[in-house]
């Protein structure tokens, strides 16, 4: 077959790439494409958000389908005047694309079909973002409702300069059209991943979870970009919370498009923030993302040709999906200066070197030739250097040996992509005698996730399965754990066991699963032998051992030390507030309390 793809970035050339790979695949045509992709597919230099332009190109090519990259193409209709002349597309409409092309579009479509996502305003005038910020508490969060490349969206730490950012959207048109309509919604606290799903409208793949850097410097520092680098697996996403995203998010948002009436056929990318330990959506793409597909097409063994064109097509159902997936880990190579002002034609040395590494692919981004065929920078984000691997920690040494070997003038790079992941080794361990011990469990599991504490839980039986108790107890110091909570009814003989075969510390948490109301499970956590000591906790109390464990934890993490003084302040400050309950009752002076 031969296929037409729109685009000239590095998501662009990964998808060549995996293109070239496929057997189904005789020839490669881009528009405009870069210097990697030229050596896999024939370039024409056009613009992909010109309708008629990519049409007449089409006409003269005669694919067997189209894949369009890049957003831009999707929001402007190409895909529905290339449908309308007879070829298969992989990438929505015009009216699929708004889900990416307007905020305001998006985030009513979630109201009206139920999709978690942050309580937000839409805004029109001064008079209504006025009304909506002072109803809210900082930071607060401003988009603009429409494509802005990456610079429509505002975290502000003050109502002043809120209000100054809804004026330079609003009434001074800072963005143009974009900024004409805003949404001001919510902030949510917590940790980002980004989940992309293919779909033809009736079935639905979801792709390797990944998470991508945006910000330009170390330490998740200095302005945002495009993506500096991303990676997969994602170790903090569970696969119940990855579960529940598929369930809760992504089929009903296809459903909700097929109820709207509105056909979708491509990706469907969902900027996820799990906040609190539950999913939200903070944005929806229409299209790959740009640094996620470096990673996420590698770690999926699967003929890309037959897949994309089976969705282009509404075949994807033929389609046998992998089981599981590799680790990859990319780091974008980009100009000095970038994301602000930078140079270009710099020579770019060692591509060969690195893309003969083992385990190591490069994509490239903002590339082109020189009069005397020498690759040079053309672009903010240069090249991707991806590195492919049996666990994240491989991939990520392969992506930074492939770094180590191109080298081009003011080369600029971040050295800790993957940071979260590598450094996500489950602190505490949580175990469970039994299934229905888990809601018992959940007020204790929201706790690490608002203090961002990484825990693992499973279960394990101290009657029925006691040696794997054993046996978990014995190698969890070596996977990173620290503290082990065990949830336990009846007899609850477990923290016990746990407790036998570690130095770890280990506190029981007895649960009311009896006639005696938890009582029995007390008095058994409570009393147990000599030389194997178990911290005992309440009946049910999930939320106390939760914040034991962090409290023993915070004894060599000063950050999550403040996270700790912050909560008993707020909870003090909870309490001062119940006062004003008592009403005209007689109080105390408040020098009653003061020293």
């Amino acid at each position: 077959m031969k296929v037409l793809l729109l685009g000239g970035g590095g998501r662009e050339h990964t998808l060549a790439w995996a293109l070239h790979k496929s057997p189904r695949i005789s020839s490669i045509y881009c528009a405009p494409g870069n210097a990697g992709i030229g050596e896999i597919a024939t370039l024409y230099d056009i613009d992909p958000t010109q309708g008629e332009e990519v049409l007449s190109l089409a006409k003269e090519i005669d694919p067997d389908f189209v894949v369009i990259g890049p957003e831009g193409p999707l929001v402007s209709g190409v895909s529905d005047l290339l449908r309308s002349s007879g070829f298969p597309v992989f990438g929505p409409g015009r009216e699929g694309a708004r889900m990416e092309g307007s905020k305001a579009f998006s985030k009513s479509f979630m109201a009206r079909h139920g999709i978690p996502t942050a309580p937000f305003d839409i805004c029109t005038t001064m008079e209504e973002a006025l009304k909506a910020l002072e109803k809210r508490t900082p930071p607060y969060v401003v988009k603009a409702d429409g494509l802005a490349a990456g610079k429509g969206a505002f975290l502000l730490d003050s109502l002043e300069e809120a209000k100054k950012t809804c004026e330079y959207l609003l009434v001074l048109q800072g963005l143009g059209e974009a900024g004409t309509t805003l949404v001001v919604e919510d902030f949510l606290p917590g940790w980002e991943v980004s989940i992309l799903a293919i779909t033809d409208g009736k079935t639905v793949h979801l792709l390797p979870p990944s998470q991508d850097h945006k910000r330009a410097f170390d330490g998740d520092k200095g302005p945002n970009t495009g993506g500096m680098g991303a990676y997969t697996p994602v170790p903090q996403l569970s696969e119940g919370m990855l579960e529940h995203i598929r369930e809760k998010i992504i089929l009903p948002s296809v459903e909700g498009l097929r109820k709207d009436g509105i056909p979708f056929c491509g990706v469907l990318y969902a900027g996820i923030m799990i906040s609190r330990g539950k999913p939200y959506v903070l944005e929806f793409n229409v299209r790959f993302g740009d640094p996620e597909t470096q990673v996420v097409i590698p770690a999926l063994d699967v003929d890309w040709g037959h897949l994309l064109y089976a969705c282009a097509t509404g075949t994807l159902e033929e389609i046998s999906w992998p089981s599981r997936s590799s680790a990859v880990a990319g780091v974008v190579l980009a100009s000095g200066g970038y994301p602000g002002a930078y140079e270009k034609g710099k020579i770019m040395k060692g591509l060969e070197e690195a893309e003969a590494s083992e385990g190591v692919l490069l994509f490239h981004a903002g590339t082109t030739l020189d009069n005397e065929g020498h690759v040079i920078t053309d672009g903010g984000r240069v090249c991707t250097v991806v590195g492919q691997g049996e666990d994240l920690p491989e991939a990520v040494h392969r992506a930074y040996t492939g770094v180590k070997m191109i080298d081009f003038d003011k080369k600029q790079y971040r050295k800790d992509i993957g940071h979260r992941g590598l450094k996500h080794r489950p602190q505490v361990g949580v175990v469970l005698g039994s299934a229905s011990d888990l809601p018992k469990a959940e007020e204790a599991l929201k706790i690490f996730e608002q203090f961002r504490v990484p825990y693992e839980i499973t279960v394990a039986s101290a009657h029925r399965t006691p040696q794997e108790a054993a046996r978990y107890a014995a190698k969890a110091e070596s996977r990173g754990v620290q503290v082990i909570l065990a949830f336990a009814g009846l007899s609850a003989a477990l923290p016990g066991v746990l407790a036998a075969h570690t130095l770890l510390p280990v506190f029981g948490v007895p649960v009311d699963a009896g006639t005696l109301g938890g009582m029995d499970a007390l008095l058994a956590v409570a009393q147990m032998p000599p030389g194997v000591p178990v911290g005992s906790l309440g009946i049910d109390g999930g939320r106390n051992a939760a914040l034991l464990a962090c409290r023993v934890l915070a004894q060599k993490d000063e950050e999550l030390r403040e996270q700790l003084l912050a909560y008993a302040k707020d909870a003090a400050e909870k309490v001062f507030a119940s006062r004003e309950k008592l009403g005209t009752y007689p109080q105390p002076p408040r020098e009653a309390f003061l020293d």
